[in-house]
């Protein structure tokens, strides 16, 4: 049926703008801003997946997507990086690793739950749930970047903190817990 499958533009672009995103974007500027700025451009590339017709259209989108995706994955894991005292760093990695795998069985899940919807739909409520994801980022984590200067009252935020701590910030952890899923 198609000539490209749909998803191979995702992998490919994402490849190629992981570097960028990395060491030129990400190391040498503000990586909370980046952060914010590919989840919310994630989220538009995913309406705009919902609302193509033509498989050049997909082919576009899907590669817009995986441009700004591999900004997401380098840019969460240079975060950690930053703020992993260095004797804790395989193990936050490791948390990491199994957070995004266990994450990515439930968003199979609800996709599979939401898949119901027309098509459209699905899109748009993926799309509108990224861009309140960037506007988490920005609201709640501070930057981790050490060559960046900036104000230090936020405090950073990461999952396994939101599951230890629930008791004391159950609000933070509803909330944080509701976008993340």
């Amino acid at each position: 049926m198609y000539l490209v499958p749909p998803m191979q533009p995702w992998f490919f672009s994402m490849f190629l703008t992981a570097p960028i995103w990395g060491g030129s974007i990400g190391d040498k500027g503000n990586r909370i801003k980046v952060l914010s700025i590919v989840t919310f451009l994630y989220g538009i590339f995913q309406i705009g997946l919902g609302l193509v017709t033509t498989l050049t259209g997909v082919i576009i989108m899907r590669s817009l997507a995986g441009m700004v995706s591999s900004g997401f994955h380098v840019g969460l894991m240079s975060a950690l990086v930053d703020v992993s005292e260095p004797d804790k760093r395989k193990l936050n990695m490791t948390n990491y690793a199994a957070i995004m795998s266990v994450s990515g069985s439930i968003g199979f899940l609800l996709g599979g739950i939401i898949g119901y919807l027309p098509t459209i739909w699905v899109f748009i409520i993926q799309g509108m749930c990224m861009i309140l994801i960037s506007l988490g980022i920005k609201l709640f984590i501070k930057e981790t970047n050490p060559q960046v200067k900036e104000d230090t009252s936020k405090e950073t935020v990461f999952i396994w903190d939101l599951l230890r701590d629930a008791k004391k910030n159950q609000k933070r952890y509803l909330v944080f817990g509701f976008l993340y899923f």
